[in-house]
């Protein structure tokens, strides 16, 4: 023992020795003083003792009396006290210890708890632990393997590991409980000795999901199981509430349940199943979709699945397919262009670059034409068929990209000119007109601040290509700038092309396929704005969309005229006009507004086309409705009907001729968009689903008719649909 702490003990001693004296004879006087020192007196005390360097001479005068007195002290220090009567007791030095009284934990976590001495001792300090189980039992809900605890010299504070158990059983109600109790006291007194650990469920509301998002089932007479399952295994039975909602596949006719219904998972269970009839309704349709949802209790984001899907595969599609040939992801078919017989089409097989091909309907059939640039692709473009004669642009590698033609034979497949011979021509807007091929090229020019386009149009003459008419755009200073030639259309007696300029600057020219034609209709006559739709012909007329608005030029007339504004969609059939405009289908002879024949377009979306006498127009039923259907105007009867069928998503449609009719849409299937392709003769039972095509892109998909078959391009692969 270090000779300051003797010292300390001995005048600790002494000093209340001489207190207690004091006390006695003078008790009136402190009466209102504490029996025992507090602990703040006792460190008090500790800190006035004097420094043991400055001891009195008398002290050193006689060292062997002063080591006999401290040994005597020391021996009273480590023997004396005074308990709360004033006598002298055996605690009075030695450090208090305590543990935490209440604790609260939660289930399947773990924590620690702290056992503290009053004071730092100079000797080691220990002390037992007694564990005593109430609710919560050892070894089932929590495990604390420290039995002993000992504090080193100097320590205050040691910490118990206790791990609490999870047991994923749901316990409503108290806290199960647990106590530790300190026993057996070495070099210290007890102080607080009982602590209680409440250990509360880690979740008092089960959690309720379902053990699947997604559910795939084939259409037929069959059931399938949908699984929820809980959080917590509980000793009461659960409710579980769900709704079944419509989708593509509605109750009653995909598939036998209920719109809301109620189970429980049983007490002491995991998990539940419940069943869904589905049907098999004997229509081809797209795989179909509806949901089920729970209602309680509320997901947190640990059980994140309240909702599944469930897709019923279509099983009815009857159609055969034969696969002509897989090409390259690459490169794969577009372009595809037929006579009816044959079927020329741009791809690349992986061996050699984008080429033209050909195919007559059968796998051995389907050949590449002729591999037009050895060294790369050719990418064949802007096919037109002119008297079974193909005519098309390509760039071999060494003319840039000119026009060319094709019999189907690699021997009669050539370039016809070289029209650009410092670069590309870019033959583009082939047309028949009167017998002759006319097309478009644009032309790299100088213009005021960099290169520009000029377009030109050009005609076939035997096997001469011939210019009929540079198309300048000006600017104010008499500089060149863009101008892109498109929309070349036949009408009547001229061709007439717009020419974009840039900034959104659309110009009509107007050409009879001489050298010497009217060339701007209305001078500098400029349309501003954006977009504009592909012109069609009626008579000597177009009509196009521009700025939101119907417009009409006539053959002769000096400007472009304003037909009718807020106009969403129009169409030509049977020498009319129809056009949308205020929720209404009109009818026009094109001198005048018309007629309406249709006043109740709610929802209408687009005008697809016509078949025969019959004109489709795209609807939504009901505007909050996820499908599309059919509206129906029968000219020849000036009678109105909608096709009341939940078609899919419109995406766009095709004419193959006036009486066939295809429809690409689009709808959600296994969890991805894809795309069908439908026919329709404009009536209810003559729409069907031809084919799903699966997810690709529709811009690039495009049916042929071939005899009795069509030939249609789906990713790489080309097809026939017989």
């Amino acid at each position: 023992m270090k000779l300051w702490s003797v010292w300390f003990k001995f005048s600790i001693v002494t000093a209340l020795f001489l207190t207690s004296c004091s006390g006695e004879d003078n008790s009136s006087d402190d009466s209102d003083k504490p029996d025992n020192p507090t602990t703040e007196q006792l460190g008090d005390l500790k800190e006035k003792q004097p420094d043991q360097s400055g001891t009195k001479d008398s002290d050193d005068k006689n060292p062997e009396s002063k080591d006999s007195d401290s040994k005597k002290n020391v021996e009273i220090a480590g023997t004396m006290s005074i308990d709360s009567t004033g006598h002298q007791g055996e605690s009075l030095l030695k450090p208090e210890i305590n543990i935490v009284g209440e604790m609260v934990l939660y289930e399947g976590a773990d924590a620690t708890l702290d056992v503290t001495l009053s004071f730092p001792s100079d000797e080691p300090v220990s002390v037992s632990l007694n564990v005593i189980d109430e609710t919560a039992i050892h070894g089932l809900d929590y495990l604390m393997t420290t039995r002993h605890l000992v504090f080193d010299p100097g320590d205050v504070t040691k910490k118990i590991d206790i791990s609490l158990i999870s047991d994923h059983l749901y316990e409503p109600g108290e806290p199960e409980s647990f106590r530790i109790e300190l026993e057996n006291p070495e070099n210290a007194v007890l102080g607080n000795t009982l602590g209680t650990v409440q250990i509360v469920d880690h979740s008092l509301d089960p959690r309720i999901y379902f053990t699947k998002g997604w559910i795939e089932t084939k259409e037929v007479n069959d059931t399938i199981s949908v699984e929820f399952e809980t959080s917590e295994i509980s000793d009461t039975d659960l409710p579980v509430t769900f709704f079944i909602h419509n989708g593509g596949a509605k109750s009653g006719e995909d598939f036998d349940g209920p719109v809301k219904r109620t189970l429980m998972i049983p007490a002491g269970q995991k998990s539940n199943t419940f069943e869904i009839k589905i049907v098999d309704d004997k229509e081809n349709e797209f795989d179909e979709d509806f949901t089920v949802e729970l209602i309680n209790p509320e997901i947190d984001e640990d059980y994140p699945v309240d909702v599944v899907i469930v897709t019923i595969i279509e099983n009815d599609d009857r159609t055969s397919t034969e696969l002509l040939k897989t090409f390259s992801d690459l490169t794969q078919p577009e372009f595809l262009t037929s006579d009816g017989s044959v079927t020329y089409f741009s791809a690349g097989d992986g061996v050699n670059g984008r080429e033209l091909w050909i195919t007559d309907g059968t796998p051995e059939g389907t050949r590449m034409v002729k591999n037009i640039n050895p060294s790369g692709d050719s990418n064949p473009g802007s096919l037109t068929l002119i008297s079974s004669v193909l005519y098309f642009s390509a760039d071999d590698g060494i003319h840039g990209r000119e026009l060319w033609t094709s019999d189907g034979t690699e021997a009669g497949t050539r370039m016809v000119a070289d029209i650009n011979k410092s670069g590309d021509s870019s033959p583009d807007q082939m047309i028949e007109f009167e017998s002759t091929l006319y097309f478009t090229i644009s032309r790299p020019v100088m213009g005021e601040f960099a290169p520009a386009t000029m377009g030109e149009l050009w005609k076939l003459v035997g096997n001469q290509a011939q210019l009929v008419r540079q198309i300048r755009t000006l600017n104010d200073r008499n500089y060149f700038i863009q101008s892109f030639p498109r929309y070349l259309t036949v009408v009547d007696t001229k061709l007439l092309l717009f020419v974009k300029t840039g900034n959104y600057k659309e110009e009509l020219w107007e050409s009879d396929g001489t050298t010497n034609g009217k060339v701007k209709v209305g001078g500098y006559n400029i349309l501003e704005g954006y977009p504009l739709s592909q012109p069609k012909a009626m008579g000597p007329s177009i009509f196009f969309k521009f700025n939101q608005k119907l417009w009409k030029y006539s053959l002769g007339e000096a400007t472009i005229n304003e037909f009718k504004d807020r106009v969403p969609a129009f169409d030509i059939m049977n020498d009319s006009l129809f056009y949308v405009h205020n929720n209404a289908l009109w009818k026009s002879n094109g001198a005048d507004d018309g007629i309406p024949v249709i006043t109740d377009l709610a929802g209408v979306q687009d005008i697809l086309g016509s078949v025969g006498d019959k004109l489709l127009l795209s609807s939504k039923k009901y505007l909050s409705s996820p499908h599309s259907g059919f509206w129906i105007y029968d000219d020849s009867r000036n009678s109105k009907s909608i096709i009341d069928i939940p078609l899919p998503y419109f995406i766009r449609s095709q004419k193959v001729s006036e009486n066939e009719f295809f429809i690409y849409s689009a709808g959600i299937s296994r969890n991805q968009y894809t795309v069908a392709l439908w026919g329709t003769n404009g009536s209810a039972e003559g729409t069907v689903l031809l084919k799903k095509l699966g997810p690709v892109n529709p811009e690039q998909t495009k049916v042929i008719r071939m005899g009795n078959d069509l030939i249609y391009n789906t990713g790489s692969d080309l097809i026939k649909l017989k």
